[in-house]
């Protein structure tokens, strides 16, 4: 029916306008990498977190405004998701989509309505979707010629800014040497070997990465390249990482996100997938920025792995030493912790409920530098 549509469009409508205000605030990282404006940096990146909820909390007022039915009514929903499916069968972010449509239901029922012929649910294995047939298009193949530094040089020249390199040989030459001594001195010596970057860059706090893989016929040797600004106009590469292990560390829950121009974020997760196979999808999507829905795929993750739980292996208490306002708990093989706020905290902790959820959400917000876990946050 015609008011079904309706809503169902404007759902999409505001996943769209959310998208785009997403890669608004992305695409500025760039200009405040190259004229040091860290302020603003940090301003970005609290603003951006802001971006989803915001936009979820106007489709609801648009929602409510526009209704020509009974809206509190869950039973109406299963017309609009089957419409709203229809409208995102062939979106390249169809996944996002769902997690989006999924917010605003939440924000008009709250948890409790949540229903499978309501909303988009289940496990959905991401490597399906037809994005995945061409993640490759965001790489850039350099060969790997006899003389690296030439390759080295290329990369460098490509990925260029507005801004001059503030000793361009040097760089090319601690690139060259850092790279030689990870394969001990030998070149690589199949003519298929190259190096495939990802042809956007990718932002956070002061720095700017070139991120990408050494491709060799039978493996991948992950390489990022931090590189700096000296706030003296000008940049230079601060270090060479190198391998599935270094990498994963600038990947890791303990940092801010990333910033990067990935219009179809799983074309990005696939790639650096490959480079850290180690890590599940959630992490990758959280690490670029797309933290809602990051907390959607982990959500199905948890579900998955619980049902594949043998039943005798029951939760139990984190290891560590005890929290005095949280309870901690996990399943023996999982990787990941869940974390309650208790209802009385162990003296001498005097805080309250509140003050524990900001301080939460201040760490999100914040640059971990490696030091504070970031979380998903799951009410009711």
């Amino acid at each position: 029916m015609k008011k079904f549509i309706n809503l169902a469009e404007i759902i999409l409508n505001g996943y769209e306008d959310m998208m785009s205000e997403f890669m608004n605030v992305t695409l500025g990282a760039q200009e405040r990498f190259e004229k040091a404006r860290w302020h603003e940096v940090h301003a970005a990146m609290r603003l951006r977190l802001t971006v989803y909820k915001q936009k979820v909390i106007n489709v609801e007022k648009e929602c409510r405004k526009s209704c020509e039915f009974n809206l509190s009514d869950p039973k109406n929903w299963q017309d609009i998701k089957i419409n709203y499916a229809n409208m995102i069968v062939d979106h390249p972010n169809a996944l996002i989509a769902e997690s989006f449509f999924n917010s605003v239901f939440n924000r008009l029922f709250g948890h409790m309505a949540i229903r499978s012929n309501n909303i988009f649910t289940g496990v959905k294995i991401e490597n399906s979707h037809q994005a995945l047939n061409n993640a490759d298009d965001i790489l850039i193949d350099f060969p790997y010629r006899d003389n690296l530094k030439d390759t080295v040089k290329s990369i460098l020249d490509y990925f260029s800014f507005s801004i001059p390199y503030e000793n361009l040989d040097r760089d090319i030459d601690r690139i060259t040497e850092r790279v030689n001594d990870f394969f001990g001195g030998k070149r690589p010596t199949d003519g298929h070997v190259s190096i495939k970057i990802i042809q956007k860059v990718f932002f956070r706090n002061k720095g700017a990465y070139i991120i990408g893989y050494i491709n060799l016929p039978d493996e991948v040797i992950p390489v990022a390249i931090p590189i700096l600004n000296n706030e003296k106009n000008e940049v230079y590469v601060d270090s060479v990482i190198l391998g599935s292990d270094e990498i994963s560390m600038i990947f890791s829950f303990t940092r801010s996100y990333f910033m990067v121009d990935a219009p179809i974020p799983i074309k990005y997760v696939t790639i650096l997938k490959r480079m850290m196979p180690h890590k599940e999808n959630f992490e990758l999507f959280t690490a670029i920025g797309f933290a809602k829905h990051g907390k959607t795929v982990f959500y199905q993750y948890a579900v998955s792995f619980t049902k594949n739980t043998p039943p005798e292996q029951l939760y139990c208490p984190a290891p560590g030493i005890k929290g005095m306002v949280m309870l901690v708990f996990t399943l023996p093989d999982l990787d990941y912790v869940y974390k309650v706020i208790k209802d009385r905290f162990t003296p001498p902790k005097d805080m309250t409920r509140s003050e524990v959820e900001k301080k939460y959400s201040m760490v999100k917000s914040s640059d971990r530098a490696g030091r504070m876990a970031d979380i998903y946050e799951f009410r009711y």
